[in-house]
């Protein structure tokens, strides 16, 4: 069968699956799959955060989505999706005789990706008895040593003749925010520390670098950027619920909020998202079903008890962590937005509805503030540049960051076994995949990971009426402009691409 073939293939019975289940939606047409598995998780018609249907370790979850939110969500992000599932796979087959298989970078670039990029979020100083033990073995001194913890991969349940596990990439800093790498030592699924692989290793090195990068994905994916998305959706109700929105705090906040409610609530809850992974259809991209792969959505909020780099979530963690160059990029304009918030609420009163807003707030979001909602301005001022902050530089940065990382460095589907000795072992990259998976894997990146800001924040206007609101409003793009401006050759995202909210 040609490539060609074999694609169209795929399309057509992810096609007809499709069809089966809007005809099943519709008109109750039998579909055994599906009664088996129904396609909506949870039903409530209350609009207000709500315990997660998924897990009680997940944040509170909005199960209601108010009808003007979902038709937006429909008319703006669904009907792109729709465009995409149907044509797309035509590029597809163009990209795949370009690019038949995936790539093993250099081990320069390699390092670049898990240490300057959205993936150094897995950096950590702290390393445990196991892996001193396994660097000394072989001569490594752990002082100056840096972890990528990528091991909570190895917990995802893979399809049969898939591959997924975890893994410790060893870096050793040279330089402030250089580093070069040391070895790779593969995570099975009791945590255990396979051998350390080296850059001398030759095909058991490649092949550890390739399963590491698929680690890297899934993390990124399914641990860190949820925080950015899930805790802000219980937020988002609060907000809508207990602010008018003539209330300064609401008209701050607004723009930051458009769209994020719909996409999370089709991300977690329905069964044709990305998060449950249905095999039938062809653009989704990983190597495990939904069950296991929520398992990492849990360990992003409840953290993962012995692993420093995946510490329990709460509010404003990401200002606190270490930082490297990636999160000093990110917190500038942290300082940005907080410096534009003071100005704001300077002489606002903290009313009863800010405080009640505070205190569902607290209620919802661990680590937001006091139980009894009681916030100074300084607190307050904090807060709400974090929610700004999180819905559009950083969900925007890091979108970009994943996007810009090559496709074929970001594999999401393995066939070859991990590595866990260092010999007979042998590289083929033609092996790594079959076109199925690399089909799948365009097709989720240009649904999925591939920018799409329909609103951006050089654009926003906060809807001000008071003359001296409204030239902080210009002046607070000024600023933004020139934090930009003088991070020229940063080589982060640019602030043209930064969104207003989680809006793709």
């Amino acid at each position: 069968m040609s490539q060609t073939t074999e694609i169209v293939a795929h399309v057509v019975s992810g096609v007809v699956h499709s069809l089966r289940v809007s005809l099943y939606r519709e008109w109750g047409v039998p579909y055994p799959w599906l009664r088996k598995s129904p396609m909506v998780r949870f039903k409530t018609d209350r609009a207000w955060p709500q315990p997660s249907p998924i897990s009680d370790k997940m944040p509170a979850a909005v199960l209601h989505v108010p009808a003007e939110e979902k038709q937006e969500f429909l008319a703006q992000i669904v009907s792109r999706f729709q465009r995409q599932v149907t044509y797309s796979w035509v590029a597809a087959i163009s990209y795949l005789k370009r690019t038949p298989h995936l790539d093993c970078p250099d081990d320069a670039t390699f390092t670049r990706h898990l240490t300057h990029s959205v993936y150094a979020y897995f950096l950590t100083r702290e390393l445990d008895d196991a892996d001193r033990r396994l660097l000394a073995a072989h001569g490594i001194d752990s002082g100056s040593v840096w972890k990528s913890d990528l091991s909570p991969v190895s917990t995802v349940e893979p399809f049969p003749g898939l591959h997924c596990v975890g893994s410790a990439c060893y870096f050793r800093e040279v330089a402030p925010a250089t580093f070069e790498v040391l070895g790779i030592a593969m995570v099975d699924r009791d945590f255990q520390l396979g051998a350390l692989i080296q850059p001398v290793d030759g095909s058991a090195w490649k092949l550890a670098k390739v399963h590491a990068l698929q680690g890297a994905t899934y993390l990124s994916l399914f641990v860190t950027h949820p925080r950015c998305h899930f805790p802000m959706d219980a937020i988002i109700a609060v907000t809508r619920t207990c602010l008018p929105e003539t209330h300064r705090v609401w008209k701050l906040l607004d723009p930051h909020m458009y769209l994020q409610v719909p996409l999370d609530y089709s991300v977690l809850h329905i069964k044709n998202g990305p998060g449950y992974n249905d095999p039938r259809l062809y653009y989704t991209a990983f190597s495990g079903g939904g069950r296991s792969q929520y398992r990492l959505f849990e360990y992003s909020f409840a953290g993962m008890a012995g692993h420093a780099a995946f510490p329990p979530y709460h509010f404003g963690f990401l200002l606190e962590r270490e930082r490297n160059a990636y999160l000093e990029f990110m917190a500038g304009y942290h300082q940005v937005i907080l410096a534009f918030v003071r100005e704001v609420l300077a002489d606002m009163e903290l009313d009863d509805a800010v405080r009640e807003w505070a205190k569902q707030c607290a209620h919802y979001s661990r680590g937001f503030g006091p139980a009894d909602g009681v916030l100074d301005k300084e607190q307050l001022a904090f807060r709400v540049a974090t929610i700004m902050w999180n819905c559009s530089v950083v969900h925007s940065a890091d979108h970009w960051e994943f996007f810009n990382i090559p496709m074929e460095h970001k594999p999401t589907r393995l066939r070859v076994p991990p590595p866990f000795e260092k010999r007979g072992q042998t590289f083929d990259a033609a092996a790594l995949t079959h076109v199925e998976d690399r089909l799948r894997q365009y097709m989720w990146h240009e649904l999925y990971v591939r920018p799409w800001p329909l609103r951006k924040l050089t654009d926003v206007d906060y809807g001000f009426e008071e003359p001296a609101l409204q030239q902080a409003n210009r002046g607070f793009a000024d600023a933004l402009a020139a934090y930009d401006k003088n991070l020229a050759g940063h080589g982060f995202i640019p602030l043209a691409e930064i969104a207003t909210s989680i809006q793709y």
